[in-house]
């Protein structure tokens, strides 16, 4: 697995400010699938960025509980397989633990990166904010920010880094 130093490019999460379609149906999903893998298979090469089947929330359920906070209202309520190369990092893979979102934006990506738990500020010590994977509420998602700190942000008109994870073979 390989998680570059830097964000690779800045990106909305979604143009509908809405977390409608999860993680799967966001546009910083899209821009994983197209625009960063066509970066990221410039600099590897395209046969040597494996793709993977991989479960992504795909639905949201806007009247349930968010399960970062209860007063929130949205979570995330079903995945999907789908084949991709590049893809955005779990919560669980950067800090290890679930903070804002749910089981639906887990999936196998359940375990804490090894050189994230050796060395923590390789995944937080970053001084920029970038986009995780978990949906925190019917509104806001899952980010690191600037200092380190598991984050959530309402998604209109905003852009954060993204700094993707993927498969080298």
């Amino acid at each position: 697995v390989v998680v570059p130093d830097f964000a690779i490019a800045k990106n909305a999460w979604n143009p509908t400010n809405t977390t409608a379609g999860g993680y799967q149906g966001s546009a910083v999903q899209a821009y994983c699938d197209e625009a960063g893998q066509a970066a990221i298979e410039s600099v590897f090469g395209a046969a040597h960025v494996l793709t993977v089947n991989d479960l992504l929330s795909s639905e949201i359920n806007t009247s349930a509980a968010s399960p970062g906070y209860s007063v929130w209202q949205g979570a995330a309520s079903s995945w999907g397989w789908s084949l991709h190369k590049v893809r955005l990092m779990s919560e669980v893979e950067v800090y290890g633990a679930i903070v804002w979102s749910g089981g639906y934006d887990i999936g196998p990506a359940n375990e804490q990166f090894p050189l994230f738990r050796l060395m923590p500020q390789l995944a937080t010590g970053l001084r920029y904010n970038y986009w995780l994977s978990g949906i925190a509420s019917a509104v806001s998602v899952c980010y690191v920010s600037a200092d380190g700190c598991a984050s959530t942000i309402g998604i209109p008109h905003l852009e954060l880094g993204v700094r993707p994870r993927f498969l080298v073979g």
